[in-house]
């Protein structure tokens, strides 16, 4: 099953599921996992939590081998019951408590918190000092905001100067006008402004900084937009910085280039949404394409409990070349905090006019180390 959100004003993702679906179609194509053809199960969360829970006891009755590849700012809701399953979470998009200390979580990119940490050092090292924060006004948005002081504090500017937070703004949902939250940013003198926003939101507060005369970069994790948002910021004229833990699903990593062929292979099946060349598509694919090495490394019989056991001990598994390290599933050598994060790496890119992300610099954040000082 893969788990995403799609048709709702917090996010609209049908990339995900297509990404999946591609990733599927290539796997089968190939023989299937240990000879087994694969059937993926889309369930949209409609981006509640009562929805996310409903995916996960989905999962649960339809006896499926894992989620994987999932899009959702609700594993909380959907951790606990795939856990009483003894269903396996790959390749989640890690947010919420359960991401980081679930023992059927698996993520394999570091997730939000990493990504708007590594917009603040992105944009320190790109001369912007005074960084304002917009935020969507939700519980999930709140718990990532209060781990981004780290970051503020550690970030410096290529001469060394310091890095301000000069205030925030707190966004509605529902929110349809921008102009006041886009002047008051403005007014705080911010010239970064960290977007810890659904793309909707985004969009609207880019809009409303061209209608004042708002010169400003903007920042924010690259997987939250889906193709459509990307098109439309590429030529809003604003600055669009956003990080993530994959290089850019245009690019020439090898991962990226299989990523393409196999989403053009279900373009041509019919699979709507293939086209949609997305970082969350990117990152969907990925997903699933983690769960089938861990599979095709398993001596055991394929079943959901050999899988667990399998996923625990994951070590220098290389992901299509699309990490900037091997994945290990478990390390004794992580902080607590983030013991289930594969990596703590960032790729920095800049979004073009034509809607791609293009990397600012081969050379990834490393975040351990930024916010050590080191």
């Amino acid at each position: 099953m893969t788990i995403s959100t799609e048709g709702t004003a917090g996010g609209n993702h049908p990339e995900v599921q297509a990404a999946a679906e591609a990733a599927v179609l290539a796997i089968n194509k190939a023989g299937g996992l240990k000879g087994h053809q694969v059937k993926d199960i889309f369930c949209n969360d409609q981006f509640t939590s009562q929805g996310a829970a409903a995916c996960a006891r989905e999962a649960v009755s339809d006896h499926v081998l894992a989620v994987a590849g999932s899009f959702s700012v609700y594993d909380d809701n959907i951790n606990p019951i795939l856990q009483q399953a003894g269903i396996p979470n790959v390749g989640n998009t890690p947010v919420q408590t359960t991401d980081f200390n679930s023992p059927i979580s698996f993520p394999i990119q570091s997730g939000a918190i990493d990504d708007y940490q590594g917009d603040i050092f992105a944009m320190a090292q790109s001369s912007v000092s005074k960084i304002g924060v917009a935020l969507l006004d939700l519980p999930t948005v709140t718990a990532v905001a209060a781990t981004l002081h780290a970051a503020f504090a550690a970030a410096k500017t290529p001469s060394g100067g310091k890095v301000q937070d000069v205030g925030s703004v707190s966004i509605p949902v529902t929110a349809s006008e921008f102009t006041p939250y886009a002047a008051a940013l403005k007014k705080d003198g911010a010239t970064g402004i960290l977007a810890v926003l659904a793309p909707q939101q985004v969009e609207g507060l880019a809009k409303a900084m061209v209608s004042i005369g708002y010169k400003a970069t903007l920042a924010g994790a690259a997987n939250d937009y889906d193709f459509s948002d990307t098109q439309i910021l590429g030529k809003s004229g604003e600055a669009v910085l956003g990080t993530a833990s994959e290089p850019p699903p245009s690019g020439s990593a090898p991962g990226a280039v299989e990523f393409r062929a196999d989403m053009a292979a279900a373009s041509k099946a019919g699979v709507p949404g293939a086209s949609l060349l997305s970082y969350s598509a990117l990152e969907a694919w990925t997903g699933v394409e983690a769960l089938a090495t861990v599979v095709d490394g398993m001596t055991t019989p394929v079943n959901t409990p050999d899988l667990l056991a399998a996923l625990k001990h994951v070590t220098g598994a290389n992901v299509d070349g699309l990490l900037p390290e091997p994945w290990q599933t478990e390390s004794s050598s992580r902080p607590a905090a983030t013991a289930r994060i594969a990596e703590n790496y960032e790729y920095v890119n800049y979004l073009q006019p034509n809607g791609d992300w293009q990397l600012s610099s081969p050379k990834t954040l490393n975040l351990p180390a930024l916010l050590s000082g080191s």
